[in-house]
């Protein structure tokens, strides 16, 4: 069994850059190589993350975007989500809360957490695995409605801009 190594600064870079290559890949290449391979507690703790993360990106395809071969962390991801739970039960112990793992604990909980690894020495891996979480929600890349163009409205519900008459159903200019 490998260890949990957090990542630096080079390992965190590359993987974003390579996420936003990726995210049209995700839905066609998932169910032949990548997340279905998980084991189902790797699986429901980086869920339970991406959700905690952003409300909807477990839904959006947030873990096939993480498992994805070519960012090159799909290995990585069981260590990771380990040490997420260990970090859920330490937490959970110091604050008298019975918990099996990091998607066990309150929802509450768990946004307390998240926001204490935000501060931690290992912030880079978090902080990674949250913007993969922000990414897969923002660009949809779940098997069930494969890539969908980045939403055009804003969090009030207010229309950004028109799309231009031109713009393919994919999002793109003509």
């Amino acid at each position: 069994m490998g260890v949990f190594e957090p990542w630096d600064r080079r390992t965190l870079l590359t993987t974003l850059s390579l996420a936003f290559a990726a995210v049209p890949l995700a839905a066609r290449t998932a169910a032949a190589e990548g997340d279905d391979a998980l084991p189902a507690s790797t699986r429901k703790s980086l869920e339970a993350f991406a959700d905690t993360v952003r409300p909807g990106a477990a839904k959006a395809g947030a873990v096939t975007l993480m498992s994805m071969p070519v960012l090159g962390i799909a290995d990585k991801l069981p260590h990771i989500a380990q040490e997420l739970d260990r970090a859920a039960a330490r937490y959970a112990s110091s604050n008298r809360l019975a918990a099996d793992g990091f998607a066990g604990l309150p929802p509450r909980h768990r946004t307390a957490l998240v926001e204490r690894l935000d501060k931690a020495p290992d912030r880079l891996t978090w902080g990674g695995l949250a913007m993969l979480s922000a990414i897969a929600h923002e660009y949809g890349t779940s098997k069930d409605e494969g890539p969908q163009r980045p939403a055009q409205w804003n969090p009030s519900g207010k229309a950004i801009a028109p799309l231009h008459p031109a713009t393919t159903p994919e999002g793109n200019p003509a």
